[in-house]
């Protein structure tokens, strides 16, 4: 995955940027239009964080697809799903990560029912 810097020239973004100065937070979206029309949406990627971008198992550092895929969710709309949710499957929009795991990349059940919700 290519980031790039932030740019007031376009409507997305998608860039590395410090966010807590930590291990820690791994990513934040903001989503800007109204409840029916995103006009942006800014993703910024905590630097600080060591990153895999490859396609096979990420080892311990962090599966920067998976959280994209993560964060691109909040940017449709999604919210975390509830916690119990998380325990027996992982949803991508899960609130809580462990690195090297490679299940945010897919689509569980609860993020294609929040996705067909909000996108009937």
């Amino acid at each position: 995955m290519s980031c790039s810097n932030r740019s007031n020239s376009g409507n997305n973004d998608v860039y590395l940027d410090s966010i807590d100065g930590q291990y820690g937070r791994l990513a934040e979206t903001l989503v800007f239009g109204t409840p029916t029309v995103i006009t942006r949406m800014t993703i910024r990627f905590d630097s600080a964080e060591t990153r895999y971008t490859g396609g096979g198992p990420p080892g311990s550092d962090l599966d920067a697809i998976g959280v994209a895929a993560h964060e691109f969710g909040h940017g449709l709309g999604l919210a975390h799903t509830q916690w119990w949710r998380c325990l027996s499957n992982a949803p991508t929009m899960c609130s809580s990560y462990n690195y090297g795991q490679t299940h945010f990349r897919n689509l569980e059940d609860d993020d294609k029912s929040g996705l067909n919700f909000q996108y009937p």
